[in-house]
């Protein structure tokens, strides 16, 4: 199935080509959003989220390269109106590992950038509260556990 006749890539490439490093159509519509263009972010998720009618988060989480030194952000949005799954991606560098919040376009968002946020470090810009969601209780797990650089010899075994 081509998505060249989709008003979703349509509205998106027409308005935000600049912004966007690539658009892939497997195995969903995946708009790449250049890092420089983050600022756009939001906006490209609220022409998604007019397009697609009634949708819901599904989620978001990362992908740490370390031989790159960036992290690859994505989210999961469902539309029940056009029954398909949509994502957003972005690279975020270590030095700056900041993109904007989507909670205010998908509240059902909301855990999944904080456990994002509190598993890779990756600050969500304008999320209501990106305080500890699941470690809050656990002194001696290293920061940012699911990062690369945090070997298995640095994490300790918990007995419960």
């Amino acid at each position: 199935m081509s998505y060249e006749n989709d008003t979703v890539y349509q509205a998106v490439k027409a308005k935000f080509e600049d912004a966007l490093e690539e658009i892939k159509e497997k195995p969903m519509l995946t708009f790449y959003i250049k890092y420089e263009h983050k600022d756009k972010l939001k906006e490209i998720a609220q022409v998604i989220a007019d397009q697609i009618g009634t949708s819901y988060g599904e989620t978001c989480s990362a992908v740490d390269y370390p031989d790159k030194q960036i992290f690859d952000v994505f989210w999961f949005i469902w539309s029940f109106d056009t029954r398909k799954m949509y994502a957003i991606r972005t690279r975020v560098p270590y030095s700056s590992p900041k993109v904007p919040s989507l909670v205010e376009i998908w509240p059902s968002l909301n855990w999944h950038e904080r456990e994002t946020h509190e598993m890779f470090g990756i600050e969500f810009e304008g999320h209501p509260n990106l305080a500890p969601l699941l470690l809050e209780d656990y002194e001696d797990i290293p920061q940012y556990p699911l990062r690369k650089s945090v070997t298995l010899e640095k994490r300790k075994t918990r007995h419960i």
